[in-house]
């Protein structure tokens, strides 16, 4: 499965969870054209299911929402998906102890989601997740970055626009 694909059937899912969960949370998905990469589905899966879960638990208010974006930056020849809630935030002492084993300011749990997600990404994936923003009350940015293989070429991105814009998304 390809990555796009991934990002699709993932948010799809969770937008229809959402009503069985008792707050009012709003996904906004912005998805670009995405190369072709070598993905593991199943671990990545968990990796945006990890941060779809967070987010749900930190948006504290009745209502909230949750942003995601996917984009090529072809200058890094990186695929870059970031992932923005309205929930708590998290302390600027807490920015990096949150990837730490343990680490949870839940009462339940574990403290091993980010953990493992880090994992995931940058030894599985060779890429990074790291907190891009997060201000206390307003909300927190993670920012995935996996890198594409040389494969992952301009021509292939162009192509699959234009697929799109014939075939009416």
């Amino acid at each position: 499965m390809s990555l796009q694909d991934l990002l699709d059937e993932h948010f799809t899912y969770f937008g229809k969870r959402l009503p069985t969960l008792g707050k009012k949370v709003t996904i906004v998905t912005e998805f670009e054209p995405l190369p072709p990469m070598q993905i593991n589905s199943d671990l990545f899966s968990w990796v945006l299911e990890n941060l779809f879960k967070n987010s749900l638990d930190a948006i504290d208010k009745p209502i909230g929402e949750i942003k995601v974006t996917a984009r090529y930056i072809e200058v890094d020849q990186i695929v870059r998906i970031t992932h923005r809630d309205s929930g708590k935030g998290i302390t600027w002492d807490n920015r990096h102890a949150v990837f730490n084993p343990g680490f949870s300011t839940k009462k339940r749990g574990w403290g091993l989601g980010l953990t493992l997600a880090r994992r995931i990404v940058e030894e599985y994936h060779h890429g990074r997740i790291y907190i891009s923003w997060s201000q206390k009350g307003k909300g927190t940015e993670f920012t995935v970055e996996i890198p594409v293989p040389e494969s992952g070429s301009r021509d292939h991105v162009s192509r699959i626009a234009g697929l799109q814009r014939n075939s009416g998304f």
